[in-house]
């Protein structure tokens, strides 16, 4: 696919080319020159620290795998125009480098697909309660955890949205035999708009994602998509999290491995809906 897109490319004879998939990072060397233009490269994630979170990759091999990237990449880095990354701590890796021509692009949503916040006006004790959660179905998302609080919950007339496709081969098979999954509701992958939709009707929005390198240090769209539906975020207690929500006031921190901690932090958004209200106003 990489070669096709090269050959592609070439026939274009744009004046600058932007790529983001860092397998394209050989080829984008070779466009370069080949063609006497700029290319940009966009960094979506810290990419060798997510090397060490695929399950796919013997672990005893993924620490050879990561190195070599990192080499690879920042080498590469070097000769391209221009990078752009979605976060500050991945932006000052590459200055580290001695890589200067890089600049932060945060990764936020685009607010027209927001049109309605979600008021919160039900009575979250006497209503179901919606739960949700959308992106990528993987067990370093946290959510085997976000499944296994709903079995801790205070209150019975809860349910979680899930949206997304399923990446690891089993693992909804081994949620679907967790007491919580009675109360999962599975509607697959969307596309964004209609996912949108789906968050500005439910209550609370999940981001409980594991302390993995790439998570700690990532500026993660969903909690900013969860914001722009207007409804309160349950989030991990990293601490880029913790500044955005502590400021804004829009949520709760918890433990993502603890799942009676998720669940303690659910309870205290259903016993307290007004301060919900205002958690998703904010």
């Amino acid at each position: 696919l990489n070669r096709r897109a090269y050959k592609i490319a070439l026939m274009q004879n744009a004046d600058i080319y932007h790529f983001h998939d860092p397998e394209f990072l050989p080829w984008a060397k070779k466009l370069r020159y080949k063609k006497q233009t700029k290319v940009v490269y966009d960094i979506h994630e810290d990419y060798p620290a997510e090397i060490l979170t695929k399950h796919w990759i013997p672990k005893y091999f993924r620490l050879i795998v990561a190195w070599a990237f990192n080499k690879l990449e920042k080498i590469i880095s070097k000769e391209l125009n221009f990078l752009i990354t979605v976060s500050p701590k991945i932006e000052t890796i590459f200055r580290k480098h001695e890589i200067k021509n890089i600049t932060v692009v945060t990764n936020y949503p685009i607010m027209q697909y927001f049109p309605q916040q979600n008021s919160l006006k039900k009575d979250m004790i006497n209503n179901c309660v919606n739960l949700i959660y959308v992106g990528g179905l993987t067990l370093v998302r946290g959510i085997k955890e976000i499944v296994q609080n709903l079995e801790y919950l205070s209150y019975d007339n809860v349910k979680l949205i899930l949206i997304g496709n399923f990446v690891e081969k089993g693992f909804k098979s081994e949620l679907e035999i967790l007491p919580g999954w009675g109360k999962v509701e599975y509607k697959g992958w969307m596309v964004q708009q209609e996912a949108y939709l789906e968050m500005q009707e439910a209550d609370i929005g999940l981001l409980c994602l594991l302390p993995t390198p790439n998570h700690i240090y990532s500026v993660p769209n969903k909690l900013f998509e969860y914001m722009a539906a207007g409804i309160p975020v349950i989030a991990s207690y990293f601490d880029y999290f913790k500044e955005v929500i502590t400021q804004n006031k829009c949520g709760i921190c918890v433990n993502p491995e603890d799942p009676k901690d998720i669940a303690k932090a659910i309870d205290y958004l259903i016993n307290h809906p007004r301060e919900a209200k205002i958690m998703g106003k904010n």
